[in-house]
């Protein structure tokens, strides 16, 4: 298991990108699986970046670990309660005039994931994602 934590001003996005492409890489994670991962990581933390701290910035963690073809990815953070995995999936048959704005990250990330959990402990969020890499 890796950790960052990060600010949640406008370079955290970028330090994250970068230490998971080289958490990835060393574990011999393919591009592809990398890009997935990266854009799954990116949704949530823009999430935390734009709605966790109201009125301020705040920190988070991220946490990466590797288990044979598996990726967990926990990302913690101190700011107001969201449960993401209660967001209504979107509706994609819908033309893009009739959509609701948002929810596509999320969604994405659930449909992309063998497993994506959150939960409130105390004055903590805590969602996680499970990636299964083709390796």
């Amino acid at each position: 298991m890796s950790l960052i934590r990060l600010n949640t001003d406008g370079q955290s996005i970028f330090r994250l990108v970068e230490f998971i492409r080289e958490q990835c890489r060393r574990h011999g994670v393919g591009e592809e699986d990398i890009n997935s991962i990266l854009l799954m990581a990116d949704e949530l933390a823009a999430n935390v970046c734009h709605y966790a701290y109201p009125g301020g910035e705040g920190d988070y963690e991220v946490e990466v670990a590797f288990e044979g073809d598996l990726c967990t990815f926990r990302l913690i953070d101190w700011g107001i309660p969201f449960d993401p995995t209660q967001l209504k999936d979107p509706d994609v048959t819908a033309s893009v005039e009739d959509r609701k704005i948002g929810g596509l990250g999320i969604f994405f990330v659930k449909k992309s994931s063998e497993r994506f959990e959150y939960r409130r402990d105390g004055d903590r969020n805590e969602v996680v994602f499970v990636k299964r890499l083709n390796l």
